[in-house]
This record gives C-alpha cells, sequence and structure tokens, in this order.
C-alpha cells in the first residue's frame, strides 16, 4: 500500500506532537529508604528501563491508574516488618499481570506469603509460600534453564555478595507449571518465574539492597527478570491513553479503558511518525507473514491494522 497522506492524518489528528509510550515502565514499590529507592532507579536507568518509585508495599491500595506500568517490583526489604499489603494493592498487582504486565519480588516478599500475608497476591507468584530463610553470604547463581531474556549478558554462574535485613535469602519452592531459571547455592532456587493470566511473574531469592545491586552481574539479572515479566503482549493493545489533549494530564498513558481518546491519539502519532506508537505492523491482512509485528516502519498497513484492533475492542 501507498504510504497515507501526512496532510490528511493531520487534519484528523488532535495534535501533531509525539506522544510518551508506555514501554519497558516499573512501579517500583518503596523500601521505606530513599537512598535505596534511588539506587533502585539509576540501576533500571542503566539498563535501559524507567522507574517510578511508588508507595511502600504495606501503604499499596491499588488506587490510581496502573495501565502505564508493565512491570511492578516489590522490594519488601528494610520494610520487611511493617506489616500486610491491603487487599486492593494486592489485587491491583493482580489485575496488573491479568492484562499482560510483570511483577518481580525480591524478599522478604514470599517470606511474607508464608508468614501468613500477601493471600491475595500469592496466588500470582511463581512459588509456594515459604518462612524458609538464613543469613549467608554470598550466593552463586548457576543458570538452570536457559532463557535469552533473562540470561542476557550473563555467565552460566556467577557470585554475588547480599544485603542482610534481618537475613539475606529465602527458599523458593517453584509451583507446578512454574520454571527454575537459576538456582542458589545458599538455598535451593535463586530466580523462579512462569506465565500468570496474560502476564508473568518472577522471584528472585535474595533481598536486593545495595551491596547485591552493586553486582554487575546481579544488576543486569534482575533487570533481565523484569524485561521477561513484561514480555507478553498486552491484553488490550489499542489502548494507548488517558486523554487525546497533549499536555494534559494521562496524554500518552493508557487507562484500561478504549475510546475515542485512543483513536485520535492514535492519529496523531501516526501523523507526526512516532514509529514508538503508530508502527504496529508489517502487513494489515491477517495471517499473512508480520502481521501485528512492528517492521521499522510508517504506512497504511499499521493504521488498518491499528483500525482492526480499536474495532474489535478489549
Amino acid at each position: 500500500m501507498k504510504a497515507m497522506s501526512v496532510k490528511w492524518a493531520a487534519a484528523a489528528a488532535v495534535a501533531m506532537l509525539a506522544g510518551a509510550t508506555c514501554g519497558q515502565e516499573v512501579l517500583v514499590l518503596s523500601s521505606g529508604d530513599g537512598l535505596l529507592d534511588a539506587n533502585v532507579i539509576q540501576v533500571l536507568a542503566a539498563h535501559g528501563l524507567t522507574g517510578t518509585v511508588g508507595p511502600q508495599y504495606w501503604q499499596f491500595t491499588g488506587s490510581g491508574n496502573l495501565c502505564g506500568f508493565d512491570c511492578v517490583y516489590m522490594q519488601a526489604n528494610i520494610n520487611w516488618a511493617a506489616g500486610d499489603m491491603p487487599e486492593g494493592g494486592q489485587q491491583a498487582i493482580v489485575d496488573v499481570i491479568n492484562r499482560g504486565g510483570g511483577f518481580v519480588t525480591t524478599e522478604w516478599s514470599v517470606w511474607k506469603s508464608g508468614a501468613g500475608s500477601l493471600v491475595t497476591l500469592a496466588n500470582a507468584f511463581a512459588v509456594s509460600p515459604s518462612a524458609t530463610f538464613n543469613g549467608s553470604s554470598p550466593a552463586t547463581y548457576t543458570q538452570v534453564t536457559a532463557q535469552a531474556t533473562v540470561n542476557a549478558g550473563l555467565p552460566t554462574n556467577f557470585t554475588f555478595a547480599l544485603d542482610s535485613y534481618a537475613g539475606t535469602n529465602n527458599s523458593l519452592i517453584p509451583k507446578a507449571g512454574a520454571t527454575v531459571f537459576y538456582s542458589s547455592s545458599v538455598l535451593d532456587n535463586g530466580v523462579v518465574g512462569w506465565d500468570f493470566g496474560a502476564g508473568r511473574s518472577a522471584s528472585i531469592s535474595v533481598c536486593a539492597g545495595p551491596v547485591s545491586l552493586a553486582d554487575a552481574n546481579f544488576a543486569r539479572l534482575i533487570t533481565n527478570v523484569m524485561r521477561w515479566s513484561f514480555g507478553r503482549p498486552p491484553t488490550c493493545r489499542p489502548d494507548l491513553t488517558s486523554g487525546a489533549i497533549p499536555g494534559s494530564p494521562g496524554y500518552g498513558v493508557p487507562n484500561c479503558a478504549l475510546n475515542n481518546d485512543d483513536f485520535f491519539y492514535y492519529l496523531s502519532q501516526f501523523a507526526a511518525g512516532n514509529a514508538a506508537v503508530a508502527d504496529m505492523t508489517a502487513s494489515a491482512i491477517p495471517g499473512s507473514a508480520g502481521y501485528g509485528v512492528p517492521n521499522g516502519v510508517i504506512n497504511n498497513d499499521d493504521f488498518f491494522y491499528y483500525l482492526t484492533l480499536f474495532s474489535t475492542g478489549c
């Protein structure tokens, strides 16, 4: 097909400015320590991820729009003894995973489930509740299952020092259907993940603090696992924005609702040549090679593909 007239698209669009995308956005549930949270954000940025610090897990109610986040990261380390997560917050994370997002935990998240907390959220864990822990350090992680995203840039085994917050690591007991990516020398398994709903969740066995995050291999591993966790297609791909007015709150941020704002937002990005949003497919013919796969080119195929997604709904 010939490229759609930019002039026509511009006339139909509500704006000509490129908007923000929702790719690789991580909601970091705060550790309760600003310095550690800032360290986490720096590690994410160094590996191409964008992090936003949210409430501490025990204060997380799930209120607000989480549709712009691809992954939720739960630390529960310095603040491990603060209490349970409100039911609304637990269900909100489950909803993020169910719609195609990711969820990654470090300790003491699984430990808290083993101690009777996080009952709703524990359903999404790739591991069974367990409160078996110790204070050993260092740990050696050894690859068990080859997975390109999880293993990217890592040796088959590596040793790193652990942070202690009343202990250093917890046992990970895989649920049926879960995958053990790395074993751990200090207990049993180091990284376990699985598909849940339309998304994925994964647990890492250690407390992630400044010591472990300073290790290049561990920092790469934790960000690899996050990237793997949101590696499945979202359940509502045409949901692109909360509003169609450039500069308004929620512009370019999905809101789990599909309406005309999303359509006109797509038109504006198409007209502006914003490939991060507008490049959606290599072909507009269902079943053909490249259908639904971006190819670096913006043309009529992308527009009609989006129109099909939009008309189908979520």
